[in-house]
C-alpha cells in the first residue's frame, strides 16, 4: 500500500470511530427527532473528517514515529553525506537534507572540495522511487560557485537496505549533468533522521564533512577508476 493509501486508511479509521462515538451519544436526539439528527449528523461526519485530517497533518510533520510508520521503507527524511570524484579525479564530499512528506521529497544538497572548501549546492527536482525495486530517480540543478550559469543533471540511486522492507541506510549511484554527459559515481549514508543540520546531535557542517570523508576512506574501491 502506498503511504498515501496508508495515510487516508488511517484518517478513515479514526473518523469511523469517532464518528461511532458521537452517535451513540446523540443517540436521544436521533428517537426524537430523526431529521434534525441526519442535518446534525452530517455536520459532525465533515466536521470530523475534516478535523482528523487537519490532525493528523499536523502529527505527520511534528512525530517522526507516525511518519515512519506511514511511509515504511520509503522513509528517507534526514541527513546524508557523501562523495563523488569529480572531473579532474578530485573526491568531493557533501551534506545532503532530505526533506520528506507522505506524496513528495526533495533533496538540498552543498557540496565542498577536499579541503573543505565550499563548492556549489544543488536542489532536486521531480524525484521518483521505485518502492519495490529500491530505485530513486530524479532530475537537479546546481548551482556552482565557478560557474557562470546553473546546471541540470539526473541521478540514478539503488538502496542499500537490509530487506525490502526496510528504509534504505545508504544509497549508491550516479549523477549526470546535461552539459557535461558523464556518469559521476556517487555514494552515500545516512547520519539521522533531523530535519535541520543544526538539530543533528549538534553535529556542524565540519564534522559532517569528516563522517563523509571517513566514507570515501571505507569506500576507496568503489571510487577508483574502472
Amino acid at each position: 500500500m502506498s503511504p498515501y493509501n496508508k495515510f487516508k486508511s488511517l484518517v478513515f479509521t479514526l473518523t469511523t470511530a469517532s464518528l461511532f462515538l458521537c452517535w451513540v451519544l446523540i443517540q436521544p436526539i436521533i428517537e426524537s427527532t430523526p431529521i434534525t439528527a441526519l442535518l446534525f449528523g452530517g455536520l459532525i461526519s465533515f466536521g470530523a473528517y475534516r478535523l482528523i485530517l487537519n490532525i493528523c497533518h499536523l502529527l505527520l510533520l511534528k512525530c517522526k514515529f507516525i511518519k515512519k510508520m506511514i511511509l515504511g521503507n520509503l522513509y528517507m527524511e534526514g541527513t546524508w553525506v557523501g562523495c563523488y570524484i569529480s572531473l579532474n579525479s578530485e573526491p568531493v564530499f557533501y551534506i545532503e537534507n532530505f526533506e520528506q512528506t507522505i506524496d513528495a521529497l526533495i533533496i538540498r544538497g552543498r557540496c565542498y572540495h577536499s579541503n573543505n572548501s565550499f563548492k556549489g549546492s544543488w536542489t532536486s527536482t521531480n524525484v521518483i522511487i521505485n518502492e519495490k525495486e529500491g530505485i530513486m530517480r530524479y532530475t537537479y540543478e546546481t548551482d556552482m560557485v565557478n560557474n557562470l550559469y546553473k546546471n541540470q543533471g539526473i541521478a540514478i540511486f539503488n538502496f542499500v537496505r537490509t530487506e525490502k522492507n526496510s528504509a534504505p541506510k545508504a544509497l549508491i549511484g550516479y549523477a549526470s549533468d546535461i552539459f557535461k554527459p558523464m556518469k559521476i559515481k556517487s555514494l552515500e549514508e545516512k547520519i539521522n533522521d533531523c530535519k535541520k543540520i543544526s538539530n543533528c546531535k549538534n553535529f556542524d557542517d565540519t564534522e559532517l564533512l569528516k563522517k563523509a570523508q571517513d566514507l570515501f576512506n571505507r569506500n576507496k574501491a568503489f571510487f577508483s577508476a574502472d
